[in-house]
């Protein structure tokens, strides 16, 4: 005994396309809302342990002093230390406008350092982040 099955037409086929739903998921973040920093400023620490990117928005709105400077570093957390290292950095900004920095996270734990170049520097910044899975 032979079973019929019935052809499919074309507009009644449809292709089922496997979607990668966490690689979908991110997270976004206010690190610092705008204020003005006139020396060393430290986040807290973020555990991106679950995240394999991250995009780091720096708005620098205003820099003042002799030759001011504004650079961000992403450092990571040492387990064994205790410690932390520079993993990422802008580098020297010295105009206002909005910069960003990309990171492939290999890290457990990180934190944002901001830190003034010049004499008698000050900056108004904000810094916000996305972390994506």
């Amino acid at each position: 005994m032979s079973t019929y099955v019935r052809p499919t037409r074309h507009e009644e086929a449809s292709i089922m396309v496997p979607i990668d739903i966490q690689g979908l998921y991110s997270e976004a973040q206010t690190v610092l809302s705008p204020t003005t920093i006139t020396g060393e400023w430290v986040s807290g620490n973020y555990d991106v342990s679950n995240f394999s990117k991250i995009l780091v928005f720096l708005r620098v709105t205003a820099l003042s002093g002799t030759g001011p400077s504004v650079t961000l570093n992403i450092e990571a957390l040492d387990p064994a230390s205790g410690e932390y290292a520079v993993v990422n950095s802008t580098g020297a900004i010295t105009a206002v406008g909005l910069y960003t920095l990309k990171h492939d996270v290999y890290e457990h734990t990180i934190r944002f350092r901001l830190i003034l170049g010049g004499t008698s520097p000050s900056a108004t910044v904000s810094l916000g982040a996305v972390f994506k899975v």
